[in-house]
């Protein structure tokens, strides 16, 4: 049998299980994050993905147009 100095030493040293409202937390955080990336940020990104592929058709449709006038010699 075990001395009950030895047994009180092995309890106080277990290792105890995440309490389960740290795991509810944790889910919750997860789900936060989750509906954050997903309904926020890549709208966003995708949002600011199209305005500067529209700037650079803009640009490169203006850039042709200025050499097409210059290849074609008008100067009107």
């Amino acid at each position: 049998m075990i001395p009950t100095v030895l047994r009180q030493a092995a309890v106080s040293t277990r290792v105890h299980r995440v309490p389960p409202i740290v795991g509810k937390v944790l889910g919750l955080g997860t789900a936060a994050a989750w509906s954050f990336w997903y309904g926020v940020h890549l709208p966003g990104v995708r949002q600011r993905d199209e305005f500067y592929l529209n700037l650079e058709k803009t640009k490169t449709a203006e850039r042709a147009h200025a050499v097409s006038e210059f290849v074609s010699g008008s100067d009107e």
